[in-house]
């Protein structure tokens, strides 16, 4: 038998003692009519078997643990506090405990005992500086420990919060924060001012496949010359998929709209673009990428449409682009040359929205 088979093996059977001597009276029946709260020392097992529980770092003996409640989880958590908790801990902190294979495990271990038990968080790791490590502790419960790392990083660099969420929760999820090449990104995207999230996607789809064919360097880049790498990118795939055969798809179930203003009798209208062809001289005109979506629009996933005005004397006047998700959400909004709306156009944007019951995402566009 191997040497860690039989460290293993060891650590299950202590466990199970120990669990066993936790549970032991809780299982029992007080009266016949009165059942205390079951205990599952499985469970309990678990912990000591993945190497989470320490008896040299025990506060309170197992054997004088009581819980109060039914659940497992809890009860899970009410013994780690039991046996560990001095100080208060951050929620997100138990994912050490309740992942079957947590990100970080023993590190993250490590930051538990250490905040629980009142040393300094700042001073057991190397991965956050002296102001990211407070931010870490007053961090989202409702992230991950690995989302809340990428969370810290975006705070400390002033990213806003609709990018931030996005960065944490969606772009860099599974990606471990001490990644120098994605941290160079964070500072690129600091760098540019009003990118949208939507933008950042298409970049993110862009490097990943570049880091799968092998080596991509951000130095000397900024993020404006990793967006024109990626709209060229993605309109070579889009004619890999389909050829340079002029695209069509069905419409979204939001008809054309016009509104003409009393003041100015400029009329107003926004229309639903149906074809790359269509997609192209929208893109041409704005001068923006809308000409690499046509995948999203084939595969359903967005409509794009497009805002005029006409005052009946001059050329029809194009303002705006807009992205609607399948949710009819607002995805995003430019402007000629990616500028954001604005004036009358913007005025006419929100007038559109409320019309057609389209709401703003709020989540990670």
């Amino acid at each position: 038998m191997s040497e860690y088979v039989s460290r293993k093996r060891e650590m299950e059977l202590a466990g199970q003692e120990m669990a066993e001597k936790a549970f032991a009276r809780h299982n029992q029946e007080k009266t016949k009519k009165s059942r205390s709260k079951k205990k599952d020392f499985h469970e309990i097992m678990n912990l000591f078997s993945r190497g989470l529980l320490f008896q040299t770092k025990f506060i309170r003996e197992p054997s004088d643990w009581k819980s109060k409640s039914h659940n497992v989880d809890k009860q899970k958590q009410s013994f780690i506090n039991w046996v560990y908790r001095k100080y208060p801990v951050p929620d997100f902190m138990y994912e050490v405990f309740t992942k079957d294979e947590p990100v970080g495990v023993p590190e993250h271990l490590n930051w538990f005992l250490t905040i629980t038990q009142g040393g300094s968080f700042a001073k057991c790791q190397n991965l956050l500086t002296k102001k990211e490590a407070h931010l870490f502790l007053n961090a989202p419960d409702d992230n991950s420990i690995n989302e809340n790392l990428w969370w810290v990083k975006c705070k400390a660099l002033d990213i806003n919060d609709k990018m931030t969420n996005a960065v944490a929760k969606r772009f860099f999820i599974n990606i471990p924060v001490t990644s120098v090449f994605w941290l160079s990104l964070l500072t690129l995207i600091k760098n540019e001012e009003n990118v949208e999230v939507s933008v950042v996607s298409d970049v993110m789809d862009f490097l990943r496949a570049q880091m799968r064919r092998g080596t991509f360097s951000l130095k000397g880049r900024t993020f404006g010359s990793l967006i024109k790498l990626s709209n060229k990118w993605h309109r070579e795939m889009q004619l890999k998929r389909f050829g340079d055969q002029n695209l069509t798809w069905p419409p979204f179930n939001i008809p054309d709209w016009k509104f003409k203003s009393k003041q100015t009798k400029i009329v107003w209208s926004v229309n639903q673009l149906l074809s790359s062809k269509e997609l192209w001289s929208e893109g041409r005109r704005m001068r923006h990428c809308v000409a690499s979506y046509g995948h999203r629009c084939v595969g359903g996933a967005s409509a794009i449409f497009t805002m005029v005005s006409d005052d009946g004397i001059n050329a029809d006047e194009k303002h705006l682009t807009i992205e609607i998700n399948i949710n009819k959400q607002l995805v995003q909004v430019r402007g000629r040359m990616n500028k954001p709306p604005s004036g009358m156009a913007h005025l006419m944007l929100k007038k559109w929205m409320n019309v057609h019951g389209i709401t703003d995402s709020q989540r990670y566009w």
